[in-house]
C-alpha cells in the first residue's frame, strides 16, 4: 500500500484516466477507420457541442465542492445534495439553450439527431461530477478513477456493438448518453455505500452559498471550455464534418500525454488546499517541485511526438489523416502549456484568487475566439492549431504574472528549463531512430535516456515525493 496520498491518488487517477483514455482512443481509431471522416467528424462535433453546454449544467460546482469538502468534511452531506438540486435546474436550462442554438451551427437532420443524443447526457454527467467531488474531496481518488474507467468501458463496448449491429453512427451517440446514465447510477450506489450518512437535505443557505461562490468557477470553466471547444464549432461551420474529423484525430492524440499531468494536478489540489489551510511551511516548496515534475513529464513527450507526428497519425488512423500532421505538431506545443496552466490555476484557487483566474481565462478565450475567426476560415485546422497556441500562450503569461508575488518568474523558470534542456539534448536520438524503428520502440528508448539523466543530474529525486505526502 502506497502511503503517500498524492502519489497514490495520482497513480490511481492516472491508471483510471489513462486506461479509460487509451480505450476511448482505440475506439475513436476504430470509428475513424470504420466510418468516413465526415461521419466521424459529425460525432466529434456532437460531443464537443454537448461539452460546451455541460458548463451551464455543472455551473463550475465540482471545483468548489472539492475544495469545500476537503476543508470541511462534516458539510459533505449538505454540499452534495444541494448541488444536485441546483444542477438539475441548470441541466434543464442547458438542454433548452443547446436545442435553440443548434441551427446556427448545423442544418443537417442526421447531425442534429446525433447532437440530441449527446446533449441528453448533460443531467447525468452533472450529477456524476457532484458524486466524484465527494470521493476526491475525501481523498478517495481511486474510487473516482474506477468509476470513470467503468463509464468509458460501457460507452466503448456499447458503441462497438452499435456499430457492428446497426452500422449507424447515431447509435454510437445514443450509447454516449446511456453510458453517462449508467456511470452516474453506479457512482451514486458506491457513494451511498461508502458514505452512509449522506441523507437528503435541503438547505437554502448552502444553495445560496453555492450560487454566490460557484459563479466564479462557472465563469472560469466556461472560458476554459470555450477555449478548448470553440475551434470545433468554427471548423464545423466553415470546413464541415471532414475538417472536424481530421482535427479531432490530431487533438485526441495530443491529449494522451496530458492525462498524467491532469491526474497529478487533480491529486495535488485537495492536498494543497489542506496544506494551505493549516499554514504548512512547505507549501511553496511543494509547488516548486510540482512544476519541476510536470516539466519532466511534458518535454520529452512533446519533443518525441513532434518528431514522429506523421508516423503516429498514419499508424493510428488512415493515411489520409496525415493531412493533420502539421496541425498536431502545433497543437502539441499549445497543449504542452496545459502541463503548466491547470496547476497554476488550481494554486490560485487554493489562494482564493479565483477572480484573477477569471480575468486570465477570459482574456485567453477572447484572444482564442478572435484568432479562430481570423485563422480557421482561411487556414482550416492549421489555423485552429495556431489560434490555440496563441491563446494558451496568453494564459501561460497571465498565470506566470499572477503568481509572481508568491513565485518569482526566475524561480519558476529555474524549475522548467533543466527538463527542457535534457529533453532537447537527447532529441536527436528520436530523430535518428525514426527511419529504422517504429515510434512505439524508439519512444521508450528516448524516454529511458531522458529519465536516467533526470535522476543522475538530480533534476528530480525520489525523495521529492515525500514532500507531497500530507501525513
Amino acid at each position: 500500500m502506497i502511503k503517500n496520498k498524492v502519489l497514490r491518488n495520482t497513480l490511481a487517477m492516472f491508471s483510471g484516466q489513462s486506461g479509460a483514455h487509451a480505450i476511448a482512443l482505440l475506439f475513436n481509431i476504430f470509428l475513424a477507420k470504420y466510418f468516413s471522416k465526415e461521419l466521424y467528424g459529425s460525432l466529434q462535433f456532437a460531443i464537443a457541442y454537448a461539452v460546451v453546454f455541460m458548463v451551464i449544467a455543472e455551473y463550475g460546482l465540482q471545483t468548489l465542492l472539492i475544495r469545500e469538502i476537503a476543508k470541511h468534511k462534516e458539510k459533505t452531506n449538505s454540499l452534495f445534495w444541494n448541488s444536485i438540486i441546483l444542477k438539475t435546474i441548470f441541466s434543464i436550462f442547458a438542454v433548452i439553450i443547446a436545442y435553440l442554438s443548434l441551427p446556427w451551427f448545423s442544418d443537417s437532420t442526421q447531425d442534429n439527431i446525433i447532437v440530441y443524443f449527446t446533449i441528453s447526457s448533460l443531467i447525468f454527467n452533472s450529477w456524476y461530477f457532484s458524486i466524484a467531488s465527494v470521493f476526491i474531496g475525501h481523498q478517495e481518488n481511486h474510487i473516482e478513477a474506477l468509476l470513470f474507467f467503468i463509464g468509458k468501458i460501457v460507452y466503448v463496448v456499447g458503441g462497438v456493438l452499435a456499430v457492428l449491429l446497426f452500422k449507424d453512427i447515431k447509435y454510437v451517440a445514443l450509447m454516449f448518453a446511456v453510458a453517462s446514465c449508467f456511470q452516474c447510477t453506479i457512482a451514486f450506489v458506491c457513494m451511498i455505500r461508502k458514505h452512509r450518512r449522506l441523507k437528503f437535505v435541503v438547505d437554502m443557505s448552502i444553495i445560496e452559498y453555492l450560487i454566490k461562490n460557484g459563479w466564479l468557477f462557472f465563469s472560469i470553466t466556461l472560458f476554459t471550455t470555450l477555449h478548448l471547444t470553440f475551434d470545433y464549432l468554427f471548423i464545423k461551420k466553415w470546413h464541415g464534418d471532414a475538417g472536424v474529423g481530421l482535427y479531432s484525430g490530431a487533438y485526441n492524440l495530443v491529449l494522451v500525454p496530458i492525462m498524467l499531468a491532469n491526474a497529478f494536478v487533480r491529486s495535488m489540489y485537495p492536498a494543497l488546499s489542506e496544506a494551505y489551510n493549516r499554514n504548512d511551511k512547505n507549501f511553496w516548496k511543494r509547488i516548486n517541485l510540482g512544476f519541476r515534475w510536470l516539466a519532466v513529464l511534458a518535454f520529452p513527450v512533446l519533443l518525441f511526438m513532434t518528431i514522429t507526428g506523421k508516423e503516429i497519425l498514419s499508424f493510428c488512423y488512415r493515411k489520409e489523416f496525415t493531412e493533420a500532421a502539421l496541425a498536431m505538431q502545433i497543437l502539441l506545443w499549445g497543449q504542452g502549456l496545459e502541463f503548466y496552466c491547470p496547476f497554476a490555476g488550481h494554486i490560485l484557487y487554493v489562494l482564493n484568487q479565483q477572480k484573477k483566474v477569471i480575468v486570465i481565462t477570459g482574456l485567453s478565450v477572447t484572444v482564442n475566439i478572435i484568432a479562430d475567426v481570423i485563422l480557421i476560415k482561411h487556414y482550416g485546422i492549421v489555423g485552429a492549431s495556431i489560434a490555440m497556441i496563441i491563446s494558451l500562450s496568453v494564459m501561460f503569461i497571465g498565470y506566470t504574472l499572477a503568481l509572481r508575488k508568491w513565485l518569482p518568474i526566475s524561480q519558476l523558470l529555474k524549475q522548467l528549463y533543466p527538463p527542457l534542456l535534457i529533453a532537447l539534448v537527447f532529441s536527436p536520438i528520436a530523430w535518428f531512430l525514426r527511419p529504422y524503428l517504429s515510434f512505439w520502440i524508439s519512444g521508450p528508448i528516448y524516454a529511458s535516456f531522458c529519465l536516467a539523466t533526470f535522476f543522475v543530474t538530480k533534476t528530480i529525486k525520489w525523495s521529492d515525493l515525500k514532500l507531497f505526502s500530507q501525513e
